[in-house]
């Protein structure tokens, strides 16, 4: 669990995101905010 508090409204680049969004699988019955991540592969 995270104990880090973030500012609101941060925001990344889409440079920086794109690993990440590579990696999302969106349930396509459930709204947007409803995803999975994958781990990342080393």
């Amino acid at each position: 669990m995270l104990q880090t508090v973030y500012k609101k409204g941060v925001k990344i680049t889409k440079k920086a995101f794109n690993p990440i969004n590579d990696r999302i699988i969106r349930h396509p019955l459930l709204p947007k905010y409803c995803l999975t991540i994958q781990p990342q592969l080393t």
